[in-house]
């Protein structure tokens, strides 16, 4: 299921200048829409996205945006078409646990989902603000221990105009901690100042889906914090 969510990634973070490639939803077989849900908390922002993405085939195939009599809805709110990213997404201030995603397809079938609910995790309270590159470093969240479906990816960004980012992750079930490599830590320079982001994902299926198949991602951010690497 984590493979599925590389190129939904690709896209959603904008990895290039242009929109995503989308066809209208009407052009293809209903059958074959693959969907996506996703409901994104970040601390940081103090909001909680409540996101669908429609492609054909499969998780991989091309975006789609939905043409009247389509629609998407989370807790019965209509979701508008962002054409950056190629998804549906509605933002809502504090923290949403959880909600019901309603897609209704050209061939007005409709599919009823709800999903949650999202997991807090947190940074601990004595997160340091430096640390050595030579050595691993482990960080026990605060939060629940790890499901099945679950896991946790911490990522760190330098700053600067060419960033240098690495990423680290943990989907061992009944884990509470995460290590960061030397090896990987060890990339960045002395004295890096970097961004620790820190996610907690839930990944499970869909009750409601069309034949192409779906799933739903639910993620949790707590608030970033800073690190200098020496």
């Amino acid at each position: 299921m984590k493979n599925l969510l590389v190129p939904a990634i690709a896209c959603l973070l904008g990895l290039s200048l242009f929109s995503c490639q989308t066809e209208d939803s009407a052009s293809v077989n209903q059958d074959r829409i693959f969907t996506t849900y996703e409901l994104y908390y970040d601390a940081n922002t103090g909001k909680t996205t409540a996101r669908a993405t429609f492609r054909f085939g499969s998780a991989v195939g091309t975006n789609l945006e939905l043409s009247s009599p389509a629609e998407a809805r989370f807790d019965n709110d209509v979701l508008s078409f962002n054409a950056i990213i190629g998804a549906y997404e509605k933002e809502y201030t504090g923290f949403r646990t959880q909600g019901t995603f309603r897609y209704t397809n050209n061939d007005n079938e409709t599919f009823t989902n709800q999903v949650g609910v999202l997991k807090p995790i947190a940074f601990p309270a004595d997160f340091p603000t430096s640390i050595s590159r030579a050595n691993a470093f482990t960080i026990t969240w605060v939060g629940d221990a790890l499901a099945t479906g679950e896991r946790v990816d911490v990522v760190l960004t330098s700053a600067g105009s060419s960033p240098l980012v690495r990423i680290f992750t943990q989907a061992q079930p009944a884990a509470t901690a995460i290590v960061l490599g030397a090896d990987q830590l060890g990339q960045f320079p002395a004295g890096a100042a970097v961004t620790v982001a820190m996610y907690r994902y839930r990944v499970t299926d869909l009750a409601q889906k069309p034949e192409a198949g779906g799933f739903f991602s639910g993620r949790h951010q707590p608030a970033n914090e800073g690190l200098v690497l020496n």
